[in-house]
């Protein structure tokens, strides 16, 4: 391929041609001077003008840079990629990630990332030079170059730029040994007047380690080092010691208690307080009692005068964990607590925790306890494998928040959560102390994602909460669903308002209970088994079952759910339940609030129980006859009320009809 540049009609002892082979590909580009030439085929011509030019070849396998070319008038200059020899410049010495150069007279500028610079080159020889932007390290290497049939490999060492940074001491006798901690890891000692380092440019901090009896100008400070050498003086003088005393509060009469000072002293004691002489300065210290009780670390301030440092300790309670399958990931209110076997043991800080424990490929467990001081609390957690699931994930804000979905809690740490979930329907609600509580809907599908970012408005929040029996009951306060631990507590977050609270699990007579709530409130339940059902009905997912009566012809239709039942006994209920999604029409609010009749009169023996996954419970009590019920669940629908009257009329005109078929059938014989 050949490509011409000026003047067509230029006299060829007026120019230059440059011819380019590249044998080993099809098509690439030439640049000439930074102005790009695409060529097909296995070499390309370019028409010049006179003068030296910058040329490379980049093909889609290489890179070539064939160096500055000289081309004189008349001439013509050939050469081939053929000829280009790989040559590396390896450097050690950097951060990793550090931008580097290499600088080839004729060649150009090469930079890179990583510890490895490759040019390609044909014949020749090129002086070098090599720099880096990170100008806390420096290289003096230079050098030629030479390639001749072969490439070179070099190897180039940056060193950092090292200031000295010298601590000087005065005050002390002589040979007496003093420290320096720096940069919150190195520590140099001596006997004599300085303690030296080296360091890049930065900013570190140090501490001058107490000296039993002498009082320093500085016991702690930063030193910042800006391309040249820094002194520090550090001087000392007699100190004047006073009494400071510690005082433990919290561990039993005669229990074995040690204190640690950062000045290198340590005591323990068996009584209630531990003594020091110390000078003025500051002082970090430890306590420690064993692994039953908690340990503080502080610091104290002596300054001209005697003190009293009170310290408390709390005793720990144990958290004992049996888990049904090990490697799982556990967290205790959002903190990682590792990959963890088939057991798990830790004291603990007596208060509130959230647990939660997964394993890909099972159904995450999470769960709420209260830790005691000084008891044992023992989990089980058993997580269920899951052929099929999705993800519900999100963000969380406030990151504390509690969030369920059906009842069930969901992992949440560092203000994102995230669970594996069957696919199915879920009403997820999220509660949080001085926040607006929250409840939506979301559909989980096989091995999707339903992602939400959720964010609660700051509100006026009050607690409901309390115990429930059994352990496995929900509990909702109109739609909003309370968390329901292992022991039975629940709790929820709600605004001050009138509620329906629902209490309701399998096999056992649901409760409901209108409550306003302004303050905390704390209410428990002891739900009541069902009896062995009498019998029972379904159509459509709607189900009646009676207990001390027979139910039969369910139906639903026009807002009401009605069916037939006879009762021998003046105790007799029945239940019914309906997914909320056909109740098409109404809200919860509607539904708690809908009316019953027995017959075609309003009956008030009943209770209507909304579940955690959003199933409607009529519960309906000391039933007797035969009668039909009719729920009217939609604030629209109307009783078809039976009239007597009517019944005659028709009743006496089916006679009428029948007995004078009957005439005429005689009549006819």
């Amino acid at each position: 391929m050949t490509f011409r540049i000026g003047n067509h009609n230029m006299k060829r002892s007026g120019i230059a041609i440059l011819n380019v082979s590249v044998p080993l590909a099809s098509s690439g580009t030439l640049y000439v001077n930074g102005t790009a030439y695409p060529f097909s085929g296995p070499d390309v011509n370019v028409t010049l003008m006179p003068g030296s030019y910058p040329v490379s070849v980049s093909t889609s396998s290489k890179q070539y840079n064939l160096g500055d070319l000289t081309l004189v008038a008349g001439g013509y200059r050939a050469i081939s990629t053929q000829n280009i020899y790989s040559s590396n410049f390896t450097e050690t010495g950097l951060p990793p990630g550090t931008r580097w150069y290499v600088n080839l007279s004729g060649a150009g500028s090469y930079s890179s990332s990583s510890s490895t610079i490759s040019v390609a080159l044909p014949n020749g020889s090129y002086s070098y030079t090599v720099a880096t932007m990170n100008k806390d390290y420096y290289n003096h290497t230079a050098g030629i170059l030479t390639v001749n049939g072969a490439g070179q490999s070099i190897n180039v060492t940056f060193n950092p730029y090292l200031y000295s940074v010298l601590f000087k001491e005065s005050g002390l006798p002589q040979s007496t040994k003093w420290a320096i901690f720096y940069d919150n890891s190195t520590v140099n000692s001596t006997i004599g007047s300085q303690i030296g380092f080296r360091s890049i440019n930065g900013t570190y901090s140090f501490w001058v380690q107490i000296v039993l009896g002498y009082a320093s100008n500085v016991t702690y400070g930063s030193i910042t080092v800006n391309g040249i050498a820094v002194t520090w003086d550090v001087s000392f003088s007699k100190a004047i010691d006073y009494t400071i005393s510690f005082t433990e509060t919290g561990l039993g009469s005669g229990s074995l208690w040690y204190l640690n000072l950062t000045n290198g002293q340590s005591e323990n004691s068996t009584s209630s307080t531990i003594v020091y002489e110390m000078p003025n300065g500051t002082f970090g210290y430890h306590d420690s009692a064993g692994p039953r009780y908690s340990t503080v670390r502080g610091q104290v301030d002596v300054n001209g005068s005697d003190m009293n440092v009170f310290l408390n300790f709390i005793e720990l309670g144990m958290l004992n964990l049996a888990i049904s399958q090990s490697g799982t990931s556990l967290y205790l209110n959002g903190n990682y607590q590792g990959k963890v076997g088939n057991t798990f043991t830790k004291y603990i800080l007596p208060g509130s925790y959230i647990l939660s424990d997964s394993l890909n490929g099972y159904q995450a467990f999470a769960d709420y306890f209260v830790i005691s001081s000084g008891k044992n609390t023992s989990i089980s957690i058993n997580l269920t494998r899951m052929a099929f699931y999705g993800f519900l994930e999100g963000s969380l804000a406030p990151g504390n928040a509690t969030i369920t979905a059906n009842g069930l809690l969901i992992p949440a740490f560092n203000g994102s959560f995230n669970a594996s979930l069957p696919p199915g329907t879920y009403y997820v609600t999220v509660s949080a102390n001085g926040y607006h509580s929250l409840e939506f809907q979301v559909s989980i599908l096989l091995l999707n994602v339903s992602w939400h970012n959720v964010s609660l408005v700051p509100y006026k929040s009050i607690l409901l909460s309390g115990y429930v029996k059994p352990y496995q009951a929900s509990v909702v306060a109109q739609n909003f669903t309370a968390y329901v631990n292992s022991s039975g507590y629940y709790f929820l977050w709600l605004q001050p308002g009138n509620y329906t609270v629902s209490v309701y699990a399998y096999g056992y007579f649901p409760v409901s209970d209108p409550i306003s709530i302004s303050s905390s409130r704390e209410m428990n339940f002891t739900l009541q088994a069902e009896p062995a059902a009498t019998s029972s009905d379904s159509l459509g997912g709607i189900s009646v079952v009676g207990f001390g009566v027979k139910v039969g012809n369910l139906s639903n239709s026009g807002g009401v759910i009605s069916a037939t039942f006879s009762a021998a006994s003046s105790n007799g209920s029945l239940i019914i339940t309906a997914p909320f999604p056909s109740l098409g029409g109404v809200n919860i609010s509607e539904l708690i609030h809908s009316r019953v009749y027995v017959g075609n009169q309003q009956y008030s023996n009943f209770s209507v129980v909304i579940s955690s996954n959003h199933t409607v419970i009529l519960y309906v009590y000391d039933l007797h006859g035969d009668p039909a019920i009719s729920w009217l669940y939609s604030p629209d629908a109307s009783l078809h009320v039976f009239n007597p009257l009517l019944g005659y009329i028709v009743l006496a005109v089916l006679i009428a009809a029948i007995a004078g078929i009957y005439v005429a059938l005689r009549r006819r014989k």
